[in-house]
């Protein structure tokens, strides 16, 4: 069983759990919805800043490189949106829901971030 508990109550912001966010207010292609996102950002920035680095998750399909299924704790399949990563403030966090373990999902998304922010020509 998945233990949920609030954001704010003195609980840190791990990397790699999922959260509810509200991502408002959003401009232009934004993703504009309150939905869950996963914390990137490593424990330590997680816990000296007031910021951490999240991707929103969806439930929409895109066949887009920048894409990441996954199956979520309630056994849906969901896509991690690493185009759309984002730095914001933690009370923008409201309520911590599963941890991601699966090891292949975790590369894939390193390896995507990798090829976003540093592929050369």
């Amino acid at each position: 069983m998945i233990e949920k508990e609030n954001v704010g109550k003195g609980e840190p912001v791990l990397q790699l759990r999922v959260y509810l966010f509200n991502p408002n207010p959003a401009r232009g292609a934004e993703i504009n919805k309150e939905r869950p996102c996963l914390v990137i950002s490593n424990n330590i920035v997680n816990e000296n800043l007031e910021t951490v680095w999240v991707l929103p998750i969806t439930s929409q399909y895109h066949d887009y490189a920048t894409r990441v299924p996954f199956i979520n704790d309630r056994g849906d399949e969901n896509y991690i949106v690493v185009d759309q990563l984002r730095a914001i403030d933690k009370t923008r966090l409201s309520k911590y829901i599963y941890t991601i373990t699966d090891i292949g999902v975790i590369e894939e998304v390193e390896r995507i971030i990798k090829l976003m922010m540093f592929r050369r020509k």
